[in-house]
């Protein structure tokens, strides 16, 4: 890490005072900037694959409790996550232009915003696991912690 951080300081600089850059320095500084969200992207997957043996070791009514929310799980993250990246872009642009005071708003903005994503997000993922008992209805062992489980992402 120590190696790169110097290189990686010069590269921004160049972005920085606006100079040109070599085919070659983007790439390096696309490089050295990427590998920590490839490196979280690994560990998410490795934490999945964990999740769903601990799981499992309790037995087929939770790993199949388990499989019925993850794709629910999956798609209100992906929702939250492009929330997220939508503003982090705004606040960017502004900080970018070196307009502090509007990144700051736009900041608050997001914090009110995102408050009310994760309130409405909850409320789905809460009634979708109680509708869902209800469909299924209690000849199936797996619904109750089918809606057990379905409230975990949310709480």
């Amino acid at each position: 890490m120590g190696i790169g951080k110097g290189k990686t300081d010069y590269l921004l600089s160049l972005i920085r005072e606006g100079k040109q850059m070599t085919l070659g320095q983007q790439l390096r500084l696309t490089a050295y900037l990427s590998v920590p969200a490839i490196m979280a992207q690994i560990s998410s997957i490795a934490m999945q694959y964990i999740d769903a043996s601990m799981v499992g070791s309790l037995g087929a009514n939770a790993a199949a409790s388990i499989g019925l929310v993850s794709t629910t799980t999956w798609l209100f993250w992906g929702v939250c996550a492009a929330a997220a990246m939508g503003f982090s872009v705004q606040v960017a642009h502004r900080i970018g232009a070196g307009d502090f005071v509007e990144a700051k708003k736009i900041l608050r903005l997001f914090s009110v915003r995102c408050w009310l994503l994760a309130v409405f997000v909850s409320a789905v993922c809460f009634l979708s696991g109680w509708v869902e008992t209800r469909r299924y209805g209690t000849i199936r062992p797996s619904t109750s912690e089918y809606s057990h489980y379905s409230c975990l992402p949310c709480s």
